[in-house]
């Protein structure tokens, strides 16, 4: 049975490290803005990190015994979280609009998408891989690892594919929007009386660039060759493609070039390829890298989440919809730290999951949101006070979280944690301390004392 103790030696090593994180960006150690740290750090776990990890979790599996029911369990809930929370935004938007009198201040304007997005984002967007994996590897063994990726495969190939098709469309809503708006204002340019197209000495510029031009290298003429045959293709494609297929091309080659989901497809081909069909036994040379890069994924995530701490999210401005804010930050933290799991919870039973699994479900299904939900809004700017305190205060809470469900799953004894296919953490290091067997020793021979 998993205890206080178990969960502790994994939690407080990972906060310590996310208290260096924040104290690296609050004392700008490595640089003076705490962001460029925090990007290039981001960028390494991302791209090289996170991809290593799950191609490893899932290329030492056989194939057929990969079960794409636990996908399908995590599928639905971020499915029907996605309903809840579009329902959500539309009560916000009613609250905020009925307040708007009461306050005698004019009511924003209505995002039903950004608000739906956020709220979906905050309730759902977990961080499997990155904390997942040492807290269940710590409780349940290695082998639970797999069982992380499975619950981390809806979101690649489901939820980010469909948020950033409505983000998008909420780009266009809002851009037109905007553009609405602009025609509609009054033009504040005039052009000036006696005004030309060229400035004093302008010539003489132009002619000094011809003369730089005919003294550059063979390189440097290459180059800017290239550089002009490309902005040639792209004006071409920008002007005989219509808009809407540029961006549905635009967005399936984001999706597609995803590295973490690189890592699931390339991870998954391998399994079915040499794991399973060819028998393969998975290279000692490849099983190195892969653990080597997999293994710098946690502590440098960690990290990333110190250092994300000092972005200022308790500065939210006082406005009319500042206590909306607020509210819509307590229904995330309630949601996805209770609602969620619970919808977990239901659909294991439903699926008929039980023991390990089961439980491991669970308490992925509790774990914080991950940094990648904070650069989702910020790309698209929608809902970012909310994502960034979201984020701080779930990380700051996921230990108590934590022990909370463990303490419900085993006073309810749904399930039992006592499965012979999950070793312990512990007893899979104590070979590495055993004294080696004589080389002409029997091959059964015991280990000397």
């Amino acid at each position: 049975m998993s205890t206080t103790k178990d969960v502790l030696y994994v939690m407080c090593p990972l906060l310590a490290i996310i208290l260096i994180g924040f104290l690296i960006g609050r004392f700008k150690i490595f640089h003076n803005d705490f962001r460029c740290t925090l990007g290039q750090l981001n960028l390494f776990v991302f791209n090289l990190g996170i991809p290593c990890l799950v191609f490893q979790g899932l290329a030492t599996k056989d194939f057929t015994d990969l079960e794409w029911d636990y996908v399908l369990v995590f599928l639905v809930a971020r499915a029907a979280f996605g309903l809840i929370s579009f329902l959500l935004a539309a009560l916000f938007n009613v609250l905020i609009c009925a307040a708007a009198p009461i306050a005698r201040k004019k009511a924003p304007p209505c995002d039903f998408l950004g608000d739906g997005l956020t709220t979906w984002i905050g309730s759902t967007w977990m961080n499997t891989i990155i904390f997942g994996i040492p807290l269940l590897s710590a409780l349940y063994g290695p082998g639970i690892v797999v069982y992380n990726i499975l619950a981390a495969i809806s979101s690649l190939f489901f939820q980010m594919p469909t948020m950033l098709l409505l983000f998008e469309i909420r780009a266009i809503l809002v851009s037109r929007r905007k553009e609405t708006s602009d025609d509609n204002a009054p033009s504040a340019e005039l052009s000036a009386p006696g005004s030309t197209d060229t400035k004093p000495g302008e010539e003489e510029e132009q002619a000094g660039a011809n003369e730089s031009a005919s003294s550059k290298g063979y390189t440097e003429r290459v180059v800017e060759t290239v550089r002009e045959r490309y902005e040639d293709v792209r004006s071409w494609y920008l002007r005989r493609v219509p808009w809407p297929v540029r961006k549905v091309i635009s967005l399936a080659v984001h999706i597609i070039t995803n590295p973490p989901l690189i890592g699931v497809v390339a991870g998954l081909a391998y399994s079915w390829i040499f794991t399973t069909w060819a028998e393969e036994e998975y290279p000692q040379w490849l099983l190195n890298f892969t653990t080597w890069m997999g293994g710098s994924v946690t502590p440098l995530a960690a990290v990333c989440v110190g250092l994300f701490m000092n972005m200022p999210f308790f500065t939210i401005p006082r406005t009319l919809h500042a206590w909306m804010v607020w509210l819509r930050i307590f229904v995330f933290l309630i949601a996805k730290f209770i609602l969620f799991p619970l919808l977990i919870m239901g659909l294991l039973v439903a699926f008929g999951f039980d023991g390990v699994k089961a439980r491991a479900g669970v308490l992925i299904g509790a774990l914080p949101v991950a940094l990648a939900g904070f650069s989702i809004s910020k790309k698209y700017q929608v809902g970012q006070e909310e994502q960034t305190a979201c984020i701080a205060l779930g990380t700051l809470l996921m230990l108590p979280v934590t022990l909370a469900w463990l303490a419900v799953l085993d006073g309810t004894e749904i399930w039992d944690d006592d499965d012979t296919a999950f070793l312990p953490m512990m007893p899979m290091m104590m070979p590495m301390t055993m004294p080696p067997i004589p080389c002409n020793a029997p091959p059964n021979a015991p280990a000397p004392v």
